[in-house]
């Protein structure tokens, strides 16, 4: 029964993706923020939307 809840649950939850992004909390915003001693361009593929196609 327990397999069956959480196998209909991931079902449901990931075939329904949002359209709506998710509001970060502060917090949240302050860990993803790009750190300053890296370069700006690692953070390119990590930061642009994932597309159907992947």
């Amino acid at each position: 029964l327990i397999k069956e809840e959480v196998k209909l649950h991931l079902f449901n939850w990931t075939s329904n993706p949002r359209n709506n992004p998710i509001n970060l909390t502060s917090q949240w915003e302050k860990q993803y923020t790009p750190k300053v001693g890296i370069s700006k361009l690692i953070y390119n593929p990590v930061t642009s939307p994932i597309l159907i196609q992947e």
